[in-house]
């Protein structure tokens, strides 16, 4: 006896359950090319710029960069070193992966110095998949006049901190580490992965 898994349109879709555990496996197999071949050559390559207005921050100026992924070509970084050297900000946030490639990490790093601005920083995951040492990152930032937070903070304000927390997948996520000294201050986390901030509010 065959069994068959029906959909709406059964009539123009009919697969049975066998063929479904094999487009299954052929799925999970041709994930990991088609994600490396989709951030390398197909990824969008357009900027956006987005203005948000938090209360509290008394004028603070932040500018926070994510998932830049540079992938070897200097005129996409060039391009946006630009686009934030523009901007008229008292420092920058960047919240991950910088690149891919470890191959890429020297020079992804070299662009990264040239922002004029002060720049706080956390790992992503593809940061620690790349291979190179966290100490690079952070020797990188220092020269803007920022640094890496990995579970633990630094004061932007009298009464402002930035509280970096460690990448979830690979790192080791301290809230309670890198909240260390911010006692009932204000607060801006830093975190690669936004989607399990709710899971750390207690």
């Amino acid at each position: 006896m065959m069994t068959q898994i029906r959909f709406p349109l059964a009539r123009f879709f009919r697969i049975s359950l066998k063929g479904w555990l094999i487009l299954a496996v052929c799925a999970c197999i041709l994930a990991p090319p088609a994600a490396w071949y989709y951030a390398h050559h197909i990824a969008t390559e357009r900027l956006r710029v987005r203005h948000v207005c938090i209360e509290g921050l008394d004028g603070l100026r932040i500018l926070q960069v994510s998932d830049i992924h540079y992938n070897g070509d200097p005129r996409r970084m060039n391009r946006l070193v630009r686009a934030i050297n523009r901007q008229e900000v008292d420092l920058v946030c960047f919240t991950g992966d910088l690149v891919s490639d470890g191959a890429l990490f020297p020079a992804a790093l070299a662009e990264l110095q040239a922002i004029r601005h002060l720049v706080y920083g956390v790992l992503g995951n593809h940061d620690y998949g790349s291979g190179r040492e966290p100490s690079q990152l952070d020797r990188a930032l220092r020269e803007t006049g920022g640094r890496l937070l990995k579970n633990e903070s630094v004061r932007i304000a009298p009464d402002l901190f930035l509280v970096g927390l460690d990448e979830a997948s690979i790192g080791d996520p301290d809230p309670t580490r890198a909240l260390q000294g911010v006692g009932d201050a204000r607060h801006i986390l830093l975190f690669h992965e936004p989607i399990m901030v709710e899971g750390l509010q207690d």
